[in-house]
This record gives structure tokens, C-alpha cells and sequence, in this order.
């Protein structure tokens, strides 16, 4: 009984911890942001919200087993479009520059 206590106290340390973590991860990232792009933090959020959804949903495509090369290359590419679009209504052309990758500006 003993042991059970005190590996669901360890257990709940850990993921108290590993939570803790994600949080300074993400705040550091906001931060980041906000001093490279010069920009509030509410849209450093913004701008990592989209980020977000965008790696998660090209995570997804990519684990996709279904789709052949050329598929595959078409949705990731529509994905980009998608992100930077969105980017593109709350930053200016300055700031995408610096925040979006070579290979990923002419996507749109």
C-alpha cells in the first residue's frame, strides 16, 4: 500500500512537472516572438495558435499512409497557403519575412 502511495505521488510530481515545462516552453516561444517580430503578446499568441494548428495538421498528413507522393505534396503545400494566409491578416510583409521560412514564401 505503501508503494502505491508513493508512486502516485511521483506520478503526479512528474506530470506536474512536465506540465510546468510546456508552459515555459510556450511562454518562452510568445516572448520570442514578440521581440522578433516586434509585436504585442496577445498576437505573439495568435501567431503560435496558427503555427500550432498548422504543424499539427501537417503531423497528420504526414503519418497519412493513404496518399501517394504527389497527393501528399499538394495537401502539404494547400496547408502552407492556408497558414499564410491567416499569418498575413494580422502581420505585415516585414514580419513575415523574418517568421516564415524560404521555402514556404512563395506558396501563396
Amino acid at each position: 500500500m505503501k508503494k502505491i502511495i508513493i508512486l502516485s505521488m511521483a506520478i503526479v510530481f512528474i506530470a506536474t512537472f512536465a506540465q510546468a515545462q510546456t508552459d515555459s516552453l510556450k511562454n518562452k516561444q510568445n516572448s520570442y516572438l514578440s521581440k522578433q517580430l516586434n509585436i504585442t503578446d496577445s498576437l505573439a499568441k495568435q501567431v503560435e495558435s496558427i503555427m500550432a494548428t498548422y504543424k499539427t495538421d501537417a503531423g497528420k498528413l504526414m503519418d497519412s499512409k493513404k496518399l501517394d507522393p504527389t497527393e501528399m505534396r499538394a495537401k502539404m503545400d494547400a496547408l502552407i497557403v492556408e497558414k499564410n494566409l491567416k499569418l498575413k491578416k494580422i502581420l505585415t510583409a516585414e514580419q513575415l519575412n523574418k517568421l516564415l521560412p524560404t521555402t514556404e514564401k512563395k506558396k501563396d
